[in-house]
C-alpha cells in the first residue's frame, strides 16, 4: 500500500513539474536520459553562475527542474519517462497526448535493439523483482519486451501530428554531435545564448569516461546516474 501511495505521489508531482516546464525532455528508460540531463544541467549551471552551488549539492546537475527556480531567466526543463510505459502493460499505455498541447517537447530515442539490450541486463540484475529468463524470453515478452517500447515510439510519433511543437532528438545523434545537438536542445529550451566554449566544457564534463569515475566515486546521491 505505501508502494503505491508513493508512486502516486511520484506522478503527481512529475505531472505538476510538467506543467510549470519550459520544456520536457521526454523518453523511454535506457534511451540516454541521464546523459542527456547532465549535459544540460552542467551548461545551465555554468552559464548561470551556479558552480559553487553545484559543487555543494552535486545532485542538481541531475534535477535540472529545480535549476529553473534559482534564478532569472534560467528554464525549467523537466526529463520524464512519460506514462511509465515499462512500468504497465503495452495494452495500458495512454495514446492521448493532449496535455502537451503548447508545451515545448524533446522526444529522446534510441536504437530499440540498444535499448532492449540495455533495459534486459538492468532487469537481469534486479535481486528482488528481476527478469529471470534468457535475453530470448525477454525478447519475446509483449508486458515488457521491445514491444512495449516499439508501441510508446508509435505513440509518439502518430502524436507529432497533433503537437508540431514537438522535436525529436536521437541518441545516436546527441552521440555523433553533442556540442551541436546540445546547442539545439538548450536553444529550444530558451537558452540561445550559452556560449560554444560553456557547452564544449559540458561536454567534457559528461563524457563517459567522467561519469564513470563519478558514479564509482559517489558524486551523487541520487542514484541516477547511470551511464547508458
Amino acid at each position: 500500500m505505501l508502494s503505491a501511495a508513493k508512486k502516486l505521489l511520484s506522478d503527481l508531482k512529475e505531472r505538476a513539474d510538467v506543467r510549470r516546464a519550459d520544456t520536457v525532455v521526454v523518453s523511454y528508460p535506457k534511451s540516454g536520459r541521464t546523459w542527456l540531463r547532465l549535459l544540460v544541467g552542467r551548461a545551465l549551471a555554468e552559464h548561470h553562475g551556479l558552480l559553487a552551488e553545484v559543487e555543494a549539492d552535486p545532485d542538481l546537475l541531475l534535477r535540472t527542474e529545480r535549476l529553473g527556480g534559482m534564478g532569472d531567466g534560467i528554464p525549467t526543463v523537466v526529463f520524464s519517462h512519460d506514462d511509465k510505459p515499462h512500468a504497465k502493460p503495452t495494452a495500458e499505455i495512454e495514446t492521448d497526448k493532449g496535455r502537451f498541447a503548447g508545451s515545448h517537447v524533446v522526444f529522446l530515442h534510441r536504437d530499440p535493439r540498444d535499448v532492449a539490450v540495455s533495459q534486459f541486463f538492468s532487469l537481469t540484475k534486479r535481486t528482488d523483482d528481476g527478469f529471470r529468463g534468457t535475453i530470448s524470453d525477454f525478447i519475446r515478452d509483449e508486458q515488457i519486451g521491445p514491444a512495449n517500447h516499439l508501441h510508446y515510439l508509435n505513440v509518439w510519433a502518430r502524436a507529432k501530428e497533433a503537437l508540431p511543437s514537438v522535436r525529436f532528438l536521437s541518441y545516436e545523434s546527441l552521440h555523433a554531435d553533442t556540442e551541436a545537438e546540445l546547442a539545439r536542445v538548450l536553444a529550444y529550451a530558451g537558452a540561445d545564448d550559452v556560449p560554444r566554449e560553456v557547452i564544449e566544457r559540458a561536454v567534457v564534463y559528461g563524457s563517459f569516461d567522467n561519469m564513470r569515475q563519478m558514479e564509482a566515486g559517489g558524486t551523487f546521491k541520487s542514484g541516477m546516474l547511470r551511464p547508458v
